[in-house]
């Protein structure tokens, strides 16, 4: 009987002693969860960038007003269904591009919502500026289109629009690439397309476009 309430009793003061700690141990925090590193745009995805605007947008041209930051990052109309039409056009492209992997259409889907910077790392013959969504915003801040695109060539000299990209669909073996660009040059010019870019003997070209508007 003795050597039960002995053992009662301690276990007791175990348990008080082990609450006393709890208390006046100081509170632990909880461990800050990593932070994820930028997604960043490789040198793989400059060299596809700098053969499509060498190929599409350079020609003739004095300067080119490039936005340093890639389309498409938010949904397509910002709802479901702009969404599902969106992905339903891609599904159809391979019927458009017959060379098209469907592997890279798969991995532009993925990395379409990316939201991405660009830098000034294009390898082109033409002078270039990158100009940011603020910028392009205070430009074309006003209601009188015309205005505002006298504007914009007023300060930018010699340019031919702005132009923008999407991120990047690979196939596995990065040997292909998809890109959506578009340009738009005033009012009622520009354009939209999907580009299609295959790399041989280390050098990235323009194999196949897809219109989808022009102006």
């Amino acid at each position: 009987m003795k050597m039960q309430k002995a053992f009662v009793l301690l276990c007791a003061g175990l348990l008080i002693g082990t609450s006393v700690f709890a208390l006046a141990a100081p509170p632990q925090k909880k461990a800050a969860p990593p932070k994820l590193p930028a997604a960043g745009l490789d040198e793989e995805a400059y060299a596809v960038y700098s053969a499509l605007i060498q190929s599409l947008y350079t020609n003739g041209a004095k300067l080119l007003v490039i936005d340093n930051y890639v389309s498409g990052c938010v949904p397509v109309g910002n709802n479901a269904e702009g969404e599902k039409a969106w992905q339903q056009s891609l599904n159809g492209l391979p019927s458009k591009m017959p060379k098209l992997s469907q592997k890279t259409v798969t991995d532009f889907k993925g990395n379409a919502r990316l939201c991405r910077s660009v830098d000034a790392k294009f390898t082109i013959p033409t002078k270039y500026i990158l100009i940011s969504k603020q910028e392009r915003t205070q430009v074309f801040s006003q209601a009188d289109t015309k205005k505002a695109w006298a504007n914009f060539y007023q300060k930018y000299v010699g340019a031919s629009g702005y132009i923008n990209l999407s991120n990047i669909g690979f196939n596995e073996d990065r040997t292909q690439a998809l890109v959506n660009t578009y340009r738009k040059c005033g009012e009622k010019c520009g354009a939209e397309k999907m580009v299609l870019l295959t790399k041989m003997n280390g050098k990235w070209s323009v194999a196949a476009t897809h219109k989808i508007w022009e102006l």
